[in-house]
């Protein structure tokens, strides 16, 4: 396992699959939250999480917020990479900030690294739902990839707070919030020492990388 660093992490890496893309001939919106998931699981695998640890422990952890900014479009085939801060953690909660950029072939992005989007289901999962593979849905309601452009509305952005390379196309990011659960008991609880040590050196390491009001973000107001 790598040594918590400085930088952002690149956690996942894969190229823009043809059922992700809409009639507009742009990867859909839901497939962007598809890619999200997809490195939170691979996060949590860097700490330790997976199969032993759920049936050893009895553990597993639950997406319970989430907040997507759409800032570029995603052509069909374009390799992708999604680079991962923790932005806060304490014993019963992973708060993640991912950024998903365009790359360039050159940097060999291979075949998609994390959850099978046809087969496997992701590793953690969200209250209230019927998780389908490779999804986090919102919880109470059972979620489709929508149709539409994801043109960039929120023009306030400021990538220059990006902690991550300049030199590759920023699509879209997401801030995330898991709660760890023990499924035993139904209820929220402290995750295993092995998995915060690992969570607490990186959030250490990155504290400081995210500039002022990157998280915490909510949708502007529309006047009624």
């Amino acid at each position: 396992m790598n040594q918590a660093g400085r930088a952002a992490l690149r956690i996942w890496r894969g190229v823009v699959l043809d059922e992700w893309i809409d009639y507009n001939g742009h990867m859909s919106e839901g497939f962007y939250g598809l890619v999200f998931g997809m490195a939170s699981d691979e996060y949590l695998i860097r700490m330790g999480f997976g199969e032993s640890y759920r049936a050893e422990v009895g553990g597993s952890f639950y997406t319970v917020e989430t907040h997507i900014t759409f800032l570029d479009e995603i052509a069909p085939a374009t390799p992708l990479a999604v680079d991962t801060v923790v932005a806060g953690a304490d014993r019963k909660r992973v708060h993640l900030f991912h950024e998903l950029r365009r790359i360039s072939a050159s940097k060999g992005s291979g075949p998609n690294k994390g959850s099978d989007p046809n087969k496997t289901p992701g590793t953690h999962d969200t209250p209230g739902t019927t998780q389908k593979p490779g999804t986090h849905d919102t919880p109470g309601t059972t979620q489709k990839p929508d149709t539409h452009d994801t043109l960039d509305t929120h023009d306030t952005f400021d990538t220059s707070k990006s902690p991550c390379s300049t030199d590759e196309t920023l699509a879209a990011t997401q801030e995330t919030m898991m709660l760890h659960v023990d499924t035993r008991l139904g209820r929220v609880a402290p995750m295993g020492d092995e998995l915060y040590a690992v969570l607490r050196a990186d959030a250490d390491a990155h504290r400081g990388l995210l500039g002022e009001g990157v998280v915490g973000r909510a949708i502007r107001g529309v006047p009624t």
